[in-house]
């Protein structure tokens, strides 16, 4: 008995380490896309205000060039967490 109390103690310990890990995988896959989400929001909510003196909104091109932007935001932050090996 006394032999197997310190063998299950570190069985225990190990699976709750495993499981902390997965939790941490999680944790930064939804921080990631988060920042990746949050930061297309900002150029959504930007566009969004329709003031008088934007000059983007009477160009022609001003919608497609505002979705060029969020794109290649968001590529080039998923990229750039993958250089970093956070993905």
């Amino acid at each position: 008995m006394e032999l197997i109390l310190p063998f299950l103690s570190t069985l225990i310990e190990t699976q709750l380490n495993s499981a902390s890990l997965k939790l941490n995988e999680i944790m930064k896959v939804l921080t990631v896309s988060s920042i990746v989400l949050m930061s297309v929001t900002l150029i959504a909510s930007i566009y969004g205000m329709n003031f008088k003196n934007m000059p983007e909104l009477n160009h022609p091109w001003g919608y497609p060039i505002a979705l060029l932007s969020m794109l290649l935001l968001a590529a080039g932050l998923i990229l750039t967490f993958r250089r970093r090996g956070w993905l």
